[in-house]
């Protein structure tokens, strides 16, 4: 009796240890489609930026955060609106029904300033990491400034993340409040 529990008990744990190699196989596959399929979107969204004129420039700043920023995100742009400035940000320019691409495309490339608000969250994910490489490449050609916010971050967090990210003078937000940032920010920009 306990040979053939035995038995059983080896064929149960090769038969759920094939499971598992299935599942793990099956999550990387379906993984490796959104990479793919996030990384065509930002593609899009580059050729997207090329193809907007210029002119006329419709906003101040072009607000660019990881989503799990979007608290600190959207206190700053108001701050920012108390002062004067028209930001685009995701919150307040998308709408139902919007091209997400067509619309951050427009929003980038009719702004004269990017903001980025550079959080760990901001480092990791796709699509914010996408919209600085594409608004540095706008700085380069003269059409937007690069302002970076640090949010929880160090200057050899930003280091790692970009070299000429961290050798741009940034604000560090920890102990300051979205207004006195806003003010900062409003000292640099001339409207």
């Amino acid at each position: 009796m306990s040979a053939h529990l035995g038995a059983v008990y080896s064929t149960l744990a090769v038969a759920l240890s094939v499971v598992a190699t299935v599942g793990a196989l099956a999550v990387a596959a379906f993984t490796t489609r959104q990479i793919s399929r996030q990384t065509a979107r930002l593609g899009e969204l580059q050729a997207a930026v090329r193809n907007v004129p210029p002119e006329p420039q419709s906003f101040d700043i072009f607000l660019t955060h990881a989503h799990e920023d979007a608290k600190v995100a959207h206190a700053l742009a108001e701050a920012l609106r108390e002062q004067g400035f028209s930001v685009w940000d995701a919150d307040n320019e998308l709408q139902i029904g919007d091209s997400l691409v067509g619309r951050v495309a427009d929003g980038m490339a009719r702004s004269r300033h990017g903001l980025l608000l550079i959080s760990p969250a901001f480092m990791r994910a796709p699509w914010p990491r996408q919209e600085f490489r594409i608004l540095r490449e706008l700085a380069g050609e003269g059409r937007t400034d690069l302002l970076p916010v640090w949010v929880g971050v160090s200057e050899r967090d930003v280091r790692r993340f970009s070299s000429q990210l961290a050798d741009t003078v940034a604000i560090q937000a920890e102990g300051q409040t979205p207004e006195q940032i806003a003010g900062k920010i409003a000292a640099k920009i001339d409207r």
